[in-house]
């Protein structure tokens, strides 16, 4: 089996991936500012156990934390 990755990027400033996901028009910004994806047909197709949330002392008190979120630490991420 031959796997062709192609190039890659790791731990880009998240500045650079807004940019990036823009200019391949995997995206565009919001009228907030926040990067906006559509991710078609895969949209719901997502388990509700597989949703985490980061529990930091922003989030901790503003989650309804359970079955549907849950937590994970800062240093997981």
């Amino acid at each position: 089996m031959n796997i062709n990755f192609g190039k890659f990027e790791r731990n880009l400033p998240i500045a650079t991936l807004i940019e990036i996901a823009i200019q391949r028009n995997e995206g565009l910004l919001s009228n907030s500012g926040a990067l906006s994806v559509k991710t078609g047909k895969f949209t719901c197709d997502a388990s509700p156990d597989d949703k985490f949330i980061v529990d930091d002392e922003i989030t901790h008190s503003l989650v309804d934390w359970g079955k549907v979120n849950h937590p994970i630490s800062t240093e997981k991420v």
